[in-house]
């Protein structure tokens, strides 16, 4: 290895200044410098593929290139880091060579002057795809939310991993119970002494089955001490491994339409009792004429 000591200055900074390039040329991140005018003072390959630029763009204005409105937005950009003479961290939207619109997470800082001229750097990444996730995210979350506003069923969301339930505000309006921020820890502390065996081990065969789906009825305790006979239903999340990492379900309260038909039956007894008794006595009749 030759001693760096020995090497003339130039060499050095020539290499430093070669394999700087070489870096800039084949990182993914989109790179460029712009000077207060303006106009492209360099561009790595990553940008200029991503926009369908080439090294004749260097000297042009941006606003050759790109929508009115989006260059007027980097100026703005440009300038708060010339104002504040610091990088900064903005989001800033964009249109690709092939014609998709894009969101990117841009750093900018500020390069010195160069004969007189301001000049920015910038470096981009590509945040498209992560900020349509969240968004959907979001609206799915909202979504859960309004449906538990809406269904007089108690939704709950088992993290199983963590052993964390989350319960939707259904479960104050059936139950009585009021739980800070919707969690609740213990999942069988609730349910009537003697159907807690068996709702733990059909939890216990559904998560380590194969099938999403899983359904118990049961009695569970209110507030006020009293019990419901609840109808629990719930979806399973599985890893790639098919391990159940998430439930998600919701408890309907069947105690009302349990006890009409608990009603009805014993109506029915009665009236078939009322029937045998009037039989019998219809024969009794006959027997002493």
């Amino acid at each position: 290895m030759v001693p760096t000591d020995n090497l003339p200055a130039a060499w050095l900074d020539l290499n430093k200044d070669r394999v700087f390039r070489s870096f800039m040329e084949n990182t993914p991140t989109m790179t460029w410098i712009l000077d207060e005018k303006n106009c492209f003072r360099y561009m790595n390959s990553s940008y200029m593929k991503a926009f369908g630029l080439s090294e004749a763009a260097i000297g042009q204005s941006i606003y050759e290139f790109y929508p009115a409105a989006f260059c007027d937005s980097y100026v703005a950009g440009n300038q708060l880091v010339w104002a504040s003479n610091s990088p900064a961290e903005l989001t800033e939207k964009g249109v690709f060579a092939d014609g998709s619109h894009v969101i990117l997470q841009v750093y900018k800082f500020p390069l010195g002057v160069e004969n007189g001229i301001r000049l920015v750097g910038g470096t981009a990444l590509d945040i498209t795809q992560i900020i349509h996730t969240r968004e959907a995210l979001i609206q799915s979350n909202e979504r859960y939310l309004y449906a538990g506003k809406a269904t007089s069923d108690a939704i709950w969301d088992w993290n199983v991993v963590e052993d964390k339930i989350y319960r939707g505000e259904g479960f104050k309006s059936v139950f009585g119970y009021q739980l800070e921020g919707g969690y609740y820890d213990d999942n069988l502390a609730h349910i009537h002494p003697s159907d807690r065996e068996l709702v733990r081990s059909s939890l216990e065969e559904a998560l380590t089955g194969k099938d999403d789906h899983w359904q118990l009825e049961y009695r569970y305790r209110c507030l006020d001490g009293s019990y419901r006979t609840v109808l629990n239903k719930a979806f399973i999340l599985r890893s790639p491994a098919h391990q159940a990492v998430r439930m998600i379900g919701a408890m309907h309260d069947m105690t009302e339409q349990r006890s009409l038909e608990k009603m009805l039956v014993e109506e029915e007894i009665h009236k078939k009792t009322q029937i045998v008794s009037a039989i019998m006595e219809a024969q009794e009749k006959e027997r002493r004429e």
